[in-house]
């Protein structure tokens, strides 16, 4: 793929103001309505804080657009974007009906005759953006699986970021977004061109691009309280920690996969998972396995999302969607007051003699 040589190319048409910030594609670049598989020209931009934004599909593998996205209307019209099991094409699960809205884009070919995958979605922008984020919908296959490639170049064709959707399991029962939003979110320097290709091992999929978020990126929920909250991660007491407690912004639906728990030696340790689809993420460690004189490292990844809209957790609190949350926890006894913890030796009898005799001074 070459794209040093021409990606300050910018097609010299009159822009049209976009309708607020999110792209949602319930309007054409110049305004209006669109209607069902309707073109949206390559070359007419869509404009977003004065920045113009360009969409289509590079069916040629070059690393530019030259073919048109369609309009999808929502609903099974025999010509649809994908697949839903057990309701219509086109459709999305309860409670997200109004984030997929009236429209979105896809391929020009319908799931209902695909003869081959849908070639690369390519966004070009005319200026440097910082950050980006979207929706692809319904990631599941029937016997495979589906997963996409997001990479974001700067002006001189570097890769500024790399993402991939995560791997969903096949079929209607599995654990997929089948009729549901997959939510990316990425930030990086002087982003100007982005390129969203098919990375599973599926022979047939469609592509629903939606809610395209341009120089700007999706929060995901946040830890606002833990229990245990000793500072440092450092418990203290006679008896061992039988749990732990996470308070989110927002409600997290947090599936026992996404969660590991491991001891000091880096050996697993066996947990029960409470509170899915609430703002209270329990950990409860299983009889015997107790947080005792240890230290177990809590992650709980990014495949946790949003009730309310799929977002990834954002674990690592740089306010944008995606990152594990991290939780080294130690637990000693009250008397284990000097290094090395987990070890009671002289020196946490010396430890206690100096803060005593000095009265913690």
């Amino acid at each position: 793929m070459v794209l040093k040589n021409r990606l300050g190319l910018v097609c010299m048409l009159v822009p049209a103001a976009a309708m607020g910030q999110v792209l949602d594609f319930e309007t054409l670049p110049g305004g209006g309505t669109p209607v069902d598989d309707q073109p949206l020209p390559r070359t007419t931009p869509y404009v977003v804080d004065g920045i113009e934004v360009r969409i289509g599909f590079d069916s040629t593998g070059d690393g530019f657009a030259d073919t048109d996205a369609l309009f999808e209307a929502v609903g099974d019209d025999g010509t649809d974007g994908y697949n839903v099991c057990f309701q219509e094409n086109d459709t999305a699960r309860s409670g997200l009906d109004a984030q997929l809205g009236s429209f979105f884009l896809r391929w020009v070919d319908p799931v209902q005759s695909l003869a081959a995958l849908p070639p690369p979605l390519v966004i070009d922008y005319n200026l440097p953006v910082q950050a980006f984020s979207g929706e692809i919908w319904d990631l599941d296959s029937f016997t495979t699986f589906e997963r996409w490639h997001i990479v974001a170049y700067n002006g001189s064709g570097d890769v500024v970021a790399d993402l991939t959707s995560p791997v969903t399991e096949p079929g209607c029962s599995g654990n997929t977004f089948d009729g549901e939003p997959w939510i990316f979110s990425v930030a990086a320097v002087d982003i100007r061109k982005i390129i969203i290709t098919f990375d599973g091992d599926a022979s047939s999929v469609g592509l629903a691009f939606n809610n395209f978020l341009s120089n700007s990126f999706l929060p995901g929920p946040t830890l606002i309280a833990r229990t245990p909250d000793a500072a440092e991660g450092l418990e203290r007491g006679h008896q061992g920690v039988p749990s732990v407690t996470l308070v989110w912004s927002e409600p997290v639906r947090v599936d026992p996969g996404d969660v590991s728990v491991v001891d000091e030696s880096g050996q697993a340790v066996p947990f029960t998972l409470g509170g899915s689809g609430t703002q209270i993420t329990t950990i409860t460690f299983e009889a015997g396995f107790l947080l005792l004189n240890d230290v177990y490292t809590i992650t709980v990844a990014d495949t946790a999302v949003a009730v309310s809209n799929n977002a990834p957790l954002d674990g690592d609190g740089d306010g944008i969607a995606g990152g594990a949350y991290v939780l080294p926890l130690r637990h000693t006894c009250l008397a284990d007051v000097a290094t090395p913890l987990g070890v009671l030796d002289l020196g946490d009898i010396t430890a206690f003699v100096n803060e005593f005799l000095n009265n913690c001074q």
